[in-house]
């Protein structure tokens, strides 16, 4: 059980720096990239892939919010937290969220390992202020 967990956990890792890879190809070459203040779409975006993550999406608060894109991509990166299934709050979990025109990507770092890839998706994309 705990072999598939972790396989589980290395495929969407895997999946998640792939797309990073391909996403990045995505840059126009007279769009510059760089830090910003998300649109009222682009925050409503981002709330609800991570949301969709949740097990009480309607108990989700966030914080810390930084992005850093252009129009073929932006990565935004923060913090939640929510409601677990004992309804507690859990404290604040860090996340990403790819913001791209033909689908948005979140990943929550629950878990050591996620945890460490949201930090890394965040570090490497040149977010300036990773998650806590």
């Amino acid at each position: 059980m705990e072999f598939m967990m972790n396989f589980t956990f290395t495929i969407r890792s895997a999946t998640i720096f792939s797309m990073i890879i391909v996403s990045s190809a995505c840059f126009g070459a007279d769009e510059t990239t760089g830090p910003r203040t998300l649109t009222e779409t682009e925050t409503a975006r981002m709330e609800d892939a991570i949301r969709s993550q949740l097990r009480d999406p309607d108990s989700a608060k966030f914080s810390d919010i930084v992005a850093d894109g252009n129009s073929a991509m932006i990565t935004v990166c923060g913090n939640v937290n929510s409601k677990n299934g004992y309804g507690g709050y859990t404290g604040k979990i860090p996340f990403s969220v790819f913001l791209m025109p033909n689908g948005d990507v979140p990943s929550i770092g629950e878990g050591d390992l996620m945890f460490e890839t949201v930090m890394k998706i965040c570090a490497d994309v040149g977010v300036q202020k990773a998650p806590n």
